[in-house]
């Protein structure tokens, strides 16, 4: 999530990375190496995933249909940049503003998610007055893909708590 821990300020992106985030298409081709090349998307799918046997051809099939569309490379290479390097300014980055949430916070994770781990859940459940936490074991980043059955039990279970 790249939320700070308590008493820290987060890192400012170094020059580099700041210097190669600027270049003209440079992010872009990066982008189209690596994150949309359509050769690369089951491999990783596999990284965010603990089951690994999850990323199946056909589930890889389904997540290249969005990168053959129109200017996705460049709209994902848009949406990196702030994932490598945050816009510190974001009320997304001020710990205290997940209070300011209306209305009831459910979050489900994965116990062996290594994108954003547990703790980070867990530490956004505190942030959050009444958010619930469940965690699924046995599952990564994609709790829906790797165990469907758990997730559709707590989704069905949290979902019969709506008014």
């Amino acid at each position: 999530l790249g939320l700070p821990e308590p008493g820290q300020t987060p890192p400012s992106p170094s020059a580099v990375t700041t210097t190669v985030l600027s270049l003209p298409l440079l992010p872009e081709a990066l982008i189209a190496t690596t994150a949309t090349n359509p050769l690369l998307t089951r491999q990783l799918l596999a990284s965010m995933l603990a089951r690994k046997d999850k990323a199946t051809p056909a589930l890889a099939d389904v997540l290249r249909y969005p990168m053959t569309q129109r200017n996705s490379t460049a709209d994902f290479a848009r949406w990196a940049k702030y994932f490598i390097a945050p816009d510190l300014a974001a009320l997304s980055m001020t710990p205290g503003r997940y209070a300011d949430l209306p209305g009831k916070t459910r979050l489900i994770w994965g116990d062996l998610d290594t994108l954003t781990p547990l703790p980070q859940g867990q530490r956004l459940q505190q942030l959050m007055p009444g958010a619930t936490l469940d965690v699924i074991r046995g599952v990564g980043h994609i709790p829906q893909v790797e165990d469907p059955a758990a997730f559709r039990a707590v989704l069905v279970r949290l979902l019969a708590e709506v008014p």
